[in-house]
């Protein structure tokens, strides 16, 4: 009956608290000033390479900085002066905020349930397919630029939306989409760097040996080689470290939601092996890293190390006996045990992921937490393998090498495992020991309105609100309900506009009318006009109307409409990809081909060219055999159509006129390379 109920209490316990994600995101790259804060907190520090991230942090590049994210599958590129929150975390989402910059994401794979959104002033682009892909947020925050490489995404505002193909690249003014522009995709300095890292971890030897959906393999390449261990199978060895390196010894500790006490390599390599995986000591000579099963996606823990405790550990400083906290390493084979709350799934997945381990054992241990004080383990063994340092020098997420206390075998003897530190966190172990920084974005770039598909969580309680709770139980991260008890009233970011009915994106190369604006929609559309003359069409927003006349061409036409006879203007060039035939193809008069609203054109004077090598590569259409339009019109390019279903065809927007002027001039500044604001 004890036993029963016992089993019953850890159920609910697992039931009472959602698992923390089983990824991390990883700051794995900084060049040149980048600057981090701390969700919750208004101090800037600088970045350190290797701290995991959650929801809330922000990350600044600054001028001349690079940095970048690494996220399992993916990776996210920081170009310099860029502003990047991260909204949202958990195993299927990422979601973040990009109010200023540009940023590159590369996606290798994407899970059926996976979901990755980046939130700017002017719309959510929301990834569909594995590819590469370019966004970018004027300083002004009044447009973004969004460039498929490979893949595809969908682009939502706040009333429409659009479906965008490897070779789109168009810049969106306003948060509608209602207006925008074909934007050449650059080839510059950022782009050969982007490049170049993602050449590096496709190419990664390390990736035999680990699921590539591990953070932070590729980085073992250039600093230890691979071999084959009898027991152990496939070991990494560093290379470049002391004779008395040791793991988890040259770093810190700080203290990072939803993980608690998270242990951050000073190595450029450091990440992968403390995190996953286990240490092994071979042949008591040297040290291997043994990672988990290949085949599997191994689950991130913020240290897979064991900690000595007991009533008799003491360290020996010069001041005398002091109170101290010592760790070592998990060997192959051993079970990890959180200091958070997790369930019994969690549990077996964060051990059988990265060590070979009997399933048994490792349920026994879930059911009996208080057992792990009667295993022996390995390491703890090996004075070499031990890490002590004073209490506040790990409080204070201080470098432990120079601080480090070598423990005697006699000190060991009496002491005991635990799984956690028992040690609430002070404000130093959050922000880490990383100086105070004046590189970072200004308040208005911060508080910049962005538009967003899903609704992130509420913002996270500082840790001034947190504090008292955590002290309850040190060492042992808040649930969701004490999480909830210290958050500030105000449930909602302030700063987020949520597409409350987001529309399904429509194809971009699909034809079809604009959805008509809320003072158009008020009275009956008149009959469609003749667009302007050319100088006039360039200057109107939105995508061109359809002629009334223009019927479709036959289910059997080639995947774009026919271009003109010999005799007449040859029609503009088209993106890369093959295009159906549009529904309801427009015609516009040849005069009528710059609308800076529509799709990649040219001028219609110039014939179809190939492509430039910045700039999507466009084609000219196929020829084929299908009705001639006729003379005094020509197949117009499709234009990006919002996915709100439109009514018959539409005259152009209601007296364009007063805006012709500032829109041609802003057309003339960006052709100049300038960057002018809508004002209109």
């Amino acid at each position: 009956m004890r036993a029963l109920l016992g089993a019953l209490l850890v159920t609910l316990a697992g039931l009472a608290w959602a698992d923390p994600p089983v990824r991390a995101i990883r700051l794995a790259y900084t060049a040149g000033p980048v600057s981090f804060l701390s969700s919750g907190e208004s101090e800037w520090v600088e970045a350190r390479v290797n701290r995991p991230l959650w929801t809330g942090d922000r990350l600044w590049s600054d001028r001349g900085a690079r940095a970048e994210l690494q996220i399992g599958g993916a990776a996210l590129f920081f170009a310099p002066e860029t502003s990047v929150s991260i909204l949202n975390f958990d195993d299927d989402r990422a979601q973040f905020e990009l109010t200023q910059g540009t940023v590159d994401l590369y996606v290798r794979s994407l899970g059926g349930n996976d979901s990755i959104e980046i939130d700017t002033p002017n719309l959510a682009f929301v990834v569909r397919k594995p590819g590469q892909y370019r966004i970018d947020v004027r300083p002004n925050g009044e447009s973004t630029a969004v460039a498929i490489e490979r893949g595809e995404g969908e682009a939502f505002g706040t009333r429409s939306g659009y479906v965008l193909r490897a070779g789109n690249s168009f810049r969106f003014y306003g948060n509608d989409l209602v207006e925008y522009a074909i934007e050449p995709q650059r080839r510059d300095a950022f782009v050969a760097w982007v490049s170049e890292r993602v050449r590096a971890r496709e190419r990664s030897p390390s990736a035999r040996y680990v699921s590539s959906e591990m953070v932070g393999y590729d980085d073992l390449d250039a600093y230890g080689n691979w071999s084959t261990v009898a027991n152990y199978g496939p070991v990494w060895v560093p290379s470049r470290v002391d004779r008395d390196w040791a793991p988890y010894r040259n770093g810190h500790w700080s203290w990072v939601d939803p993980w608690g006490w998270t242990w951050i390599d000073d190595a450029p390599w450091g990440f992968a092996p403390s995190h996953y995986g286990r240490w092994a000591y071979i042949d008591n000579r040297y040290w291997g890293w043994v990672p988990g099963p290949r085949n599997v996606t191994p689950v991130y823990a913020p240290a897979l190390v064991a900690f000595v405790g007991g009533d008799n550990f003491r360290l020996s400083v010069s001041t005398g006996p002091a109170t101290g906290v010592a760790w070592f390493p998990l060997a192959p084979g051993e079970v990890y045990r959180p200091a958070y709350t997790a369930s019994r799934e969690y549990f077996t997945r964060v051990n059988t992921t990265n060590t070979v381990i009997n399933v048994t054992n490792v349920t026994n241990v879930y059911n009996n937490p208080t057992r792990v004080t009667d295993v022996r383990y390995v390491n703890m063994n090996n004075e070499n393998a031990v890490t002590a340092v004073p209490s506040q020098v790990f409080v204070q997420s201080q470098p432990v090498q120079r601080a480090n206390v070598r423990v005697d075998r006699a000190a060991l003897q009496g002491a005991t495992a635990v799984g956690a530190a028992p040690i609430a966190p002070a404000r130093a172990s959050v922000v880490g020991a990383a100086p105070a920084t004046q590189a970072k974005p200004t308040q208005e770039v911060m508080g910049r309105q962005v538009v967003a598909k899903q609704a992130p969580p509420p913002a996270m309680p500082s840790f001034d609100r947190r504090q008292e709770a955590m002290k309850q139980q040190p060492g042992k991260p808040l649930d969701r309900a004490e999480m909830a008890k210290a958050a500030p009233p105000a449930a909602a970011k302030p700063n987020v506009t949520v597409v409350q009915a987001a529309p399904a994106a429509t194809p971009i190369q699909q034809s079809g009318a604009r959805a008509p604006r809320a003072a158009d929609a008020a009275s009956p559309a008149p009959a469609p006009k003749q667009p302007p003359q050319a100088q006039n069409d360039r200057e109107r927003p939105g995508p061109p109307q359809r002629e009334a006349q223009q019927t479709p061409p036959p289910a059997a036409a080639a995947p774009a409409p026919t271009p003109p006879p010999a005799a007449a203007k040859a029609e503009p060039p088209r993106p890369t990809q093959a295009m159906p035939a549009p529904e309801q193809p427009r015609a516009q008069p040849p005069q009528a081909q710059n609308d800076r609203r529509g799709p990649p054109q040219k001028d219609a004077q110039r014939a179809p060219e190939p492509p430039a090598a910045a700039a999507p590569p466009p084609q000219p259409a196929p020829r084929v055999a299908a009705p001639q339009p006729q003379p005094q019109q020509q197949a117009q390019p499709p234009a990006p159509r919002p996915s709100a279903a439109a009514p018959a065809p539409e005259a152009a927007p209601q007296s364009p006129e007063p805006q012709q002027g500032r829109r041609a001039a802003r057309d003339r500044d960006a052709d100049k390379g300038k960057d002018k604001p809508d004002k209109d």
